[in-house]
This record gives C-alpha cells, structure tokens and sequence, in this order.
C-alpha cells in the first residue's frame, strides 16, 4: 500500500536523520498516543516513546516509519 504522506497527521516527530554506513537511514523519533485507562473511557493517559530505527536505503522515511509504527499499534 502506497500512502500519500502529505495528506496524513503523523502521529510521530522525525528528530534526526543520519546516513548510515550501508546508505540507509538512522532515525532518532518520537511518537505519542491517547489511551483510555478506565471501562468508562472518562480518563485517559498520554504514553509517549523516543526511540530509533534503521530505514533501509530508498525507503521514504516517513512512510516507513508510519507503516513501522502502526505494525506495532502506535498508530
């Protein structure tokens, strides 16, 4: 599935990218989300992540760091 990024809100901030030795992309990002922590879905909670990831070399960053993150419920 190809995804128009423009048009997406990212749930996510790109704080820095490298080059990485085998010409893909170290990304350092952060990434929040919303959650309800009762039944009555009255209180919720912010759970928010800094981490990095590998985006291999001719990968649009923002793609597949979306598509990463909703593979793993972030989004």
């Amino acid at each position: 599935m190809v995804l128009d990024m423009i048009n997406i809100v990212k749930p996510f901030k790109v704080l820095d990218v490298k080059e990485e030795i085998d010409g893909g992309q170290g990304v350092n990002f952060e990434v929040s989300k919303t959650e309800y922590t009762d039944e009555d879905k009255t209180t919720t909670r912010t759970v928010t992540m800094n981490s990095y990831i590998s985006v291999p070399n001719g990968e649009d960053v923002d793609t597949y760091l979306f598509n990463y993150l909703n593979a793993g419920g972030w989004v």
